[in-house]
């Protein structure tokens, strides 16, 4: 009795376990005389994917060798149409660079092309078929050197490479030799030690999928300044210079950007100021503005006590605003008409001015 390890298994019992009857194969009555049969060679990489198709009753070759053993299943089902014996189709199986054969399974259902399993060695098998295990010994190539294939280039058996077919004669000399030799080894001998790598190999797996869990990988973090919906501009009061003399402030809220937004302009020779790179360098000063998430505010934080003499006096000062926390100085603002594109969304502040009762209105 062995454990299953996976729900897939189409021969467990109520408690997820296997029963392997070693008396089923290599039986004395096992018949070898067919009037029809289909025959082909098995090649496999490891002997712990032989392992799970005796424990399991299943196979899945390659996609051309599960096409391949899927025709020959299908025209096997019409020869056998209303014969007693049918046309069965045996797999001599053969573990690459072994030097022997080491069992013989028949094809007894079609390919499920759909159905995969998920305890080959490799995960690049798809699709899979059942099978039934008639003979399981170590079988030497010695055994089977003499019997050469004309469909394949003159060659012994013995050279074939995955899902070569054996024509009918040569098929039915192999199942005898197959029957007939006295059993020495078999991977029978050795079914436990390949559970027991079944075993281990599982629950590295399982470590490895709870680890998955803990660690997961993290997408990203979405950075908002890429899409800003709401912007707050703070203006301070030597940029007001050539816009007004007095203290005045004037609080705006941007729409988002899947509304319009747009200003007029009196000044015909204005140049897009995002455009213009070269004229944008970045600084840091206390006086800076501040581009926040938010709405769109326009400060002079000029104190009320100073004089329009005295914002004169900086008519040649800069403007910064301050993007996040990089602060951006906008060189010759107040000399320009430009236009300040905050996003997708062009602003000229020129043509901004607070009315009677800090009501927005359009200078001009």
């Amino acid at each position: 009795m062995v454990k299953a390890y996976t729900s897939k298994a189409e021969n467990t019992d109520a408690e997820g376990n296997i029963i392997i009857f070693t008396d089923q194969y290599n039986k004395d009555d096992f018949p070898i005389d067919y009037v029809d049969a289909k025959f082909f060679v098995i090649k496999s990489y490891s002997e712990d994917d032989v392992h799970k198709s005796i424990k399991y009753n299943v196979w899945s070759s390659t996609p051309h060798g599960n096409k391949k053993l899927d025709s020959a299943f299908q025209e096997a089902q019409k020869i056998a149409a209303g014969k007693p014996s049918g046309c069965p189709i045996f797999l001599f199986f053969s573990v690459n660079a072994s030097g022997q054969f080491c069992g013989v399974a028949e094809m007894i259902g079609p390919v499920d092309f759909q159905k995969d399993m998920v305890f080959w060695q490799q995960d690049k098998w798809n699709g899979s078929f059942p099978v039934k295990w008639h003979v399981i010994k170590d079988v030497p190539n010695s055994q089977f050197r003499h019997i050469i294939l004309e469909n394949n280039e003159n060659k012994p058996v013995t050279n074939s490479r995955d899902t070569q077919e054996i024509m009918y004669k040569q098929g039915m000399e192999m199942l005898k030799l197959f029957k007939n030799y006295t059993v020495k080894t078999s991977l029978l001998d050795d079914f436990m030690y390949y559970e027991s790598r079944q075993r281990i190999m599982q629950e590295e797996k399982a470590r490895l999928l709870i680890k998955s869990f803990e660690s997961p990988v993290l997408a990203p973090a979405f950075n908002p300044a890429v899409k800003l919906n709401y912007v707050e501009l703070l203006l301070n009061e030597n940029e007001k210079t050539t816009k007004q003399s007095g203290p005045d402030m004037l609080k705006r809220t941007v729409p988002s950007s899947s509304q319009q937004v747009s200003a007029e302009s009196d000044i015909t020779n204005g140049r897009m100021m995002n455009k213009n790179v070269d004229r944008i360098a970045v600084e840091a000063e206390d006086d800076a503005s501040t581009l926040k998430l938010g709405s769109l505010t326009i400060n002079p934080k000029q104190d009320e006590s100073k004089t329009c003499a005295d914002a004169a006096t900086n008519a040649d000062a800069v403007e910064l605003v301050t993007v996040g926390s990089v602060p951006v100085k906008v060189n010759g603002f107040s000399e320009s008409s430009g236009f300040l594109t905050v996003g997708t969304i062009p602003l000229n502040p020129k043509i901004l001015q607070l009315g009677e009762g800090g009501v927005f209105a359009k200078k001009g």
